[in-house]
């Protein structure tokens, strides 16, 4: 189980960076490539912090022809990066099985991996160990390219002080990261045109028993073109190969979509049968013979014909002086030389010519033959002192280069310790973003990938995160000023709409939304709402209506009623019925603003009389009073001959009663 998260099912492949396991992620229950570096890279506490950020930036790459980082992280000395499980073979399984493949073939194989190398290259990315071991295709049918980041940080910057190292696969490695170690996406280039080469023919263009002449010879030799090898091979992709492989680096495809738009160029340009013409399984180089003792007198080692391919690790090469003497015999001032070396064999990239005569003079005596000589050999020493200098003005003096690292996303104390890693200043200007936090980078100039002088200065833009402004209060202004207002805010206007409003005058902002006072960016547009007016409602005609009645229906419809004086009943019309409103109903379908008021006027009520409580009382005395407000009494109980009680026990009515109505009074 690594980091209580992954539990190992099985070994799927060993490299000379990491080994790759076959792992359960136990949280979300997938199968995922577990990818876990060796204990040797995971204490270096230089390459985890480059790891840990090139593998944030490949998460960030999505491509559907890019193998997807999900995770990553560390467990004690474990380092891993949990990435996208894809069942399949890589292409270099593939080639050991069928050799070449047809141009038709190559080009389908080839366009998917330069896709993916193109969408890198566009997010800054470099993947720098482009090889067939990191192409695979899946038994889907996908074909997809893996370790983007790991490459880079492995060898960011390429060579390190502490070990002279490059990492790499050197069949596969262009001229520039070679020489200097450093290099950009025209790297990556350099690597798909090998690629191609050796899907077209079945074989690399060089190869050796040690690496590090391999390497040797991408400096010094042109990559041959595909049709030296087999001369029925369309001449159309010769130009694709040689053009990606150049030795200079701006002679070639700046990124793999240029790379890609001249594959689809060259392709075509040929026949349809000429497409699927399969180069021969067997043949060897077709090299120069001049080129070839030339390669041989340099490294001491003859060059032979390219032998099969077999897979190609991304391995460590260094280089001690003393040792690249001793190997390389023509050398004898060894000095100035970017190191390389393999594990038990080291000789010098690039040895240096030394001049020695022909002859050898007798004691105290100089003939024209040797002055002639002594004055050829002062012209070649410093016309090599010139090239020296010359060398070390553009590689490692004041007139050298590097390239800006990717630094987008990251936060600008972490940005800044990776220019200062480098040797480079960093500028700070800010600038609100909407889409980058506070205090990270948005951007660089020059860009990620391009060529700054070396100590030079790198402009980082940092965010200051999203610009905020306050929403100014339009309510009750008209349209026209309201946009007025808020433009001059430096804000946006969306879309506009209406609403009925008893408040706010027709065509005049009722509100905003977002609400007056929020704080938006300005880009995010806000919403006016319109008065259209009161709303109108149907008035009913509740003439003739009891009052009562009439008030409760014209409530309901958002009106409001008011009570005129009562008129006295003249005609015999009912007391509480409405006899006018005003507004009176004239038209049908009249209506009126809601919230209006409309006022009643109804026949007066009779007047009435208030029955008291005698409840207690003797009956004569309740009946007094009784009799006194107008109202007629009655006597019920006092037993059968009236005898009896003549306390009141109940009565009739109490409260409001028209005049002259009877009580009935219960006496016991």
């Amino acid at each position: 189980m690594v980091d209580g998260r992954y539990l190992i099912k099985s070994r799927i492949a060993r490299g000379g960076m990491a080994t790759v396991y076959l792992a359960l992620d136990r949280r979300l229950d997938r199968e995922v490539a577990l990818k876990v570096m060796h204990e040797h890279l995971a204490i270096d506490a230089e390459f985890v912090s480059r790891f840990v950020h090139e593998a944030r930036a490949a998460a960030r790459l999505s491509h559907p022809n890019v193998v997807q980082v999900y995770d990553q992280g560390s467990d004690t000395v474990v380092l891993y990066l949990a990435m996208e499980y894809l069942p399949g073979r890589t292409l270099r399984d593939v080639l050991t099985e069928r050799g070449a493949l047809t141009p038709r073939e190559s080009v389908s194989v080839l366009e998917p991996v330069l896709a993916a190398l193109a969408a890198a290259h566009r997010a800054g990315i470099v993947h720098r160990d482009v090889k067939p071991e990191n192409v695979i295709l899946t038994d889907d049918g996908r074909i997809k390219v893996a370790d983007f980041g790991l490459a880079r940080a492995v060898t960011a910057p390429i060579s390190t002080t502490a070990t002279n190292e490059l990492l790499g696969t050197v069949a596969y490695l262009a001229p520039e990261l070679v020489s200097h170690g450093h290099a950009d996406a025209r790297a990556d280039v350099y690597a798909a045109g090998i690629m191609l080469f050796e899907l077209l023919t079945g074989k690399q263009p060089f190869t050796g028993p040690d690496p590090l002449q391999v390497a040797y010879r991408h400096v010094h030799e042109p990559v041959p073109a595909p049709s030296s090898l087999f001369p029925d091979l369309p001449a159309a992709f010769d130009q694709v190969v040689l053009r990606a492989t150049d030795q200079n680096p701006d002679h070639r495809p700046p990124d793999a979509a240029i790379l890609l738009a001249d594959l689809h160029a060259a392709q075509a340009r040929v026949p349809a049968p000429q497409l699927d013409h399969r180069a021969a399984d067997a043949g060897t180089l077709r090299l120069d013979a001049a080129r070839t003792q030339v390669f041989s007198a340099l490294s001491g080692t003859p060059a032979g014909p390219a032998a099969a391919t077999t897979p190609q690790p991304t391995r460590a090469l260094t280089l001690s002086r003393r040792q690249a003497r001793a190997h390389n015999p023509i050398s004898t001032h060894p000095t100035g030389s970017h190191p390389l070396t393999t594990t038990g064999s080291r000789v010098p990239l690039l040895p240096r010519l030394s001049v020695h005569d022909s002859e050898t003079a007798p004691p105290g005596f100089l003939g024209e033959r040797h002055r002639q000589a002594i004055a050829a050999i002062a012209g070649a020493l410093t016309l090599l002192l010139i090239i020296f200098t010359g060398i070390w003005w553009f590689t490692g003096g004041p007139g050298s280069y590097t390239t800006t690292p990717s630094l987008t996303g990251q936060r600008l104390d972490d940005a800044q310790r990776v220019l200062s890693s480098q040797g480079l200043y960093g500028h700070e200007n800010d600038a609100y973003s909407t889409t980058v936090a506070a205090g990270q980078v948005i951007s660089t100039t020059p860009t990620a990938g391009q060529h700054v002088k070396k100590n030079g200065t790198v402009q980082l833009t940092v965010s200051k995160g999203p610009h905020l402004i306050a929403i100014p209060d339009v309510t009750g202004k008209t349209v026209a000023e309201a946009t007025t207002q808020i433009k001059a805010q430096g804000l946006t206007i969306g879309t506009t709409k209406t609403k009925f409003s008893g408040t706010v005058a027709k065509d005049m902002i009722i509100s905003t939304s977002p609400k007056a006072g929020t704080q938006i960016a300005p880009d995010r547009p806000i919403t006016l709402t319109v008065s259209k007016g009161a709303q109108p409602v149907l008035l009913d005609n509740v003439v003739g209506q009891n009052v009562d009645a009439a008030t409760q229906l014209l409530k309901s419809k958002g009106l409001v009623v008011q009570r005129a004086p009562d008129q006295p009943a003249t005609d015999g019309t009912a007391p509480g019925t409405v006899v006018l409103q005003d507004p009176a109903v004239t038209t049908p379908n009249q209506t009126v603003n809601k919230g209006s008021t409309v006022t009643l006027t109804a026949i007066a009520q009779p007047a009435q009389v208030t029955v008291p409580n005698v409840v207690g009382q003797q009956f004569d005395a309740a009946k007094q009073q009784l009799q006194q407000l107008g109202l007629s009494v009655n006597k019920q109980g006092g037993g059968f001959w009236g005898g009896g009680g003549n306390t009141v026990v109940s009565q009739s009515a109490v409260g409001p009663v028209a005049p002259g109505t009877q009580i009935t009074l219960t006496v016991n």
